[in-house]
């Protein structure tokens, strides 16, 4: 922040000196930026509460720091940052005749319940409702995204193991195997103004919408079809 300091006195003056007696110190500006962050949050989540599920934390300025008085409001804008919802910073400027810039930075909780292991789900285990249980979090934080309804993961397969206590992301599950390998199978081949029923096995398992490998029971030949339901796959 010291450097931000130095920074702006260049900017107020060549000689690194205000000429104005007339500062607004770091407190002073602090207050001003914490009542914008607040404000803009709160209008940015609607549905949160602040002091809440809704947190905005203004980073500390330099004790040091003495701004010349603007005799016009204030700039001020939010600049988040693209890899992170929870960090920010927010451009404060005075546009009258003593100019100056300032960047403040801003920590944002989000809280909210996900979807928690509450034992370990091993990798391939059919999630059940057993498995499930929900933790307050700060969101802001999480990456990879969160489940709120147990609904959006009862029969879904983990495709590694989730560790007890661990929020449940949509990259650790898959949607459960329609067809299991070994399984006896329809495979329907349709063609313009025909279309034929045959026997297979499942060479792999997959879930709808999946292509999997298959063997004709018949002729013996290996193909790939597409998994439309349980027992039933299709080549196009």
């Amino acid at each position: 922040m010291l450097r931000f300091f130095l920074i702006v006195l260049l900017i107020v003056s060549p000689f690194g000196r205000a000429a104005s007696t007339g500062f607004t110190d770091a407190k002073t500006l602090r207050t001003q930026t914490d009542a914008f962050a607040k404000a803009h949050y709160a209008a940015q989540y609607p549905d949160l509460v602040l002091n809440d599920n809704l947190f905005v934390h203004t980073g500390r300025l330099d004790s040091r720091l003495k701004l010349p008085t603007c005799d016009k409001p204030l700039n001020m804008h939010v600049k988040s940052h693209t890899h992170s919802v929870s960090n920010a910073t927010i451009n404060v400027s005075c546009d009258s005749l003593k100019r100056w810039s300032i960047f403040v930075p801003v920590r944002v909780e989000i809280f909210s319940y996900a979807l928690a292991a509450n034992r370990p789900l091993p990798k391939g285990q059919h999630v059940k409702e057993s498995h499930l249980s929900k933790k307050r979090v700060n969101t802001a934080k999480l990456r990879g995204g969160f489940f709120i309804s147990k609904s959006e993961v009862l029969g879904q397969q983990a495709l590694k193991t989730v560790r007890t206590g661990e929020i449940i992301k949509p990259s650790m599950l898959k949607a459960a195997d329609a067809i299991e390998k070994g399984d006896k199978i329809i495979v329907r081949v349709d063609q313009p103004f025909l279309s034929v029923e045959v026997n297979a096995i499942a060479l792999e398992s997959g879930a709808v919408g999946e292509q999997i490998r298959v063997k004709n029971s018949e002729s013996k030949k290996t193909v790939y079809a597409t998994v439309k339901k349980s027992g039933l796959a299709a080549i196009n």
